[in-house]
């Protein structure tokens, strides 16, 4: 049986997440106490015990200038006395269905290991997030900036002034893409309590007052790499590396960058999507189409996704039935030619910035402290 947890299943959750991610109980206890809602984990259940469960978290997505209500699928896990016999699967076509009925119009996870992106496709996911990793060498920092660069770690914390500050920032930096998800104040909160906590330090470049870009710094066995990192412009970004070059004492850091889905390797997979009601996420996506597409949507899991849409002068029509010239799609290759550049669908955008009218390019790419 498949149900949403009760406030009485945390212990036996937090036992499962131990036995599936092998995590301490330092980080088990904070992640429970702090992040883990009931209301959003589903458990597969017998009649002794759990033996499966995912938890699914309520974001709001940005799809070109529109927000849209989505999830991000996290903690995908089963007893290792009942895997390979379907209970993740069981738990994740409920998870669609459900997410389509309570009004979802997408979904993303990021898959823990790289031969998890085949099995997460079985369900519709296709991937959209890329990252590489930049060398920077810091022997040569020598920053012309007014920037004044804070550090914080698990001891030394910043105010909540320039807390708000940096959320602030790291939002409207997201923003900036095409495809993104996007945090609430809370959810930052947690992420940078989390990091500073269990990964490393964090760098924030301030100038008149207002947060111009940060750079968070993850231990890595000996050495140590930026897993975000963001500035409004190059001198920001030499301070930000000529302070990682005092923290560490590298020569040379890593950090991880957004890139392109469709960009030349190298580049390593981050991320995935998978739209879950189809008709209101071509509703959002019309309006940037300059020519006309039938579609014939089929869907395994969402059957209410199946059936006939044209989209035509920026809007959408449900057909009654399938037109000679249609292309036919599956859900995943649906998320697919939406959330990649110069599909059938998006070599027809016509991007627009609505602050200057100029093109906006489209960028695709997930906040990495998600995972």
């Amino acid at each position: 049986m498949i149900r949403t947890a009760q406030e009485k299943d945390t212990d036996e959750l937090k036992q499962l997440w131990k036995n599936g991610f092998h995590d301490g109980d330092e980080f088990v206890d904070f992640y429970f106490g702090g992040r883990y809602k009931s209301a959003y984990t589903l458990c597969y259940e017998s009649e002794t015990d759990i033996e499966a469960a995912a938890q699914v978290f309520p974001y709001q997505m940005r799809y070109g200038e529109v927000e849209l209500p989505s999830t991000y699928i996290l903690g995908v896990v089963t007893h290792e006395n009942h895997r390979r016999a379907g209970r993740a699967g069981a738990l994740m076509a409920y998870s669609l269905q459900d997410q389509y009925e309570r009004g979802i119009v997408a979904t993303t996870l990021i898959p823990q290991h790289g031969y998890l992106f085949a099995y997460y496709q079985k369900f519709g996911f296709t991937e959209t997030f890329r990252a590489s990793k930049v060398v920077y060498a810091l022997t040569d920092c020598s920053p012309h900036s007014i920037a004044d660069v804070h550090v914080y770690d698990r001891e030394n914390r910043m105010t909540e002034d320039d807390f708000v500050k940096l959320y602030l920032f790291y939002h409207d930096m997201y923003k900036l893409n095409f495809h993104t998800l996007l945090k609430s104040m809370d959810d930052f909160r947690f992420a940078v309590e989390e990091f500073l906590l269990f990964e490393g330090s964090l760098c924030v470049a301030f100038a008149s007052g207002n947060v111009k870009g940060c750079a968070f710094l993850a231990k890595e066995t000996e050495q140590q790499s930026i897993k975000e990192f963001l500035y409004t412009d190059t001198e920001t970004r030499d301070a930000l590396l000529k302070q990682a070059r005092d923290v560490t004492g590298q020569k040379e850091i890593h950090a991880w960058v957004p890139q392109s889905i469709d960009s030349t390797p190298p580049s390593q997979p981050m991320g995935m999507t998978r739209i879950v009601n189809a008709k209101k996420m071509l509703d959002v996506v019309a309006p940037y189409m300059q020519g006309s597409i039938t579609l014939n949507i089929t869907d395994e899991i969402v059957k209410e996704n199946n059936g006939v849409y044209k989209i035509e002068n920026g809007c959408v029509t449900r057909l009654a039935e399938g037109m000679s010239g249609a292309y036919d799609m599956d859900m995943q290759t649906l998320t697919h030619a939406l959330f990649h550049k110069d599909t059938v669908i998006t070599k027809q955008f016509q991007i627009k910035d609505t602050t200057n009218g100029s093109a906006k390019s489209f960028d695709c790419y997930m906040n990495l402290m998600l995972n």
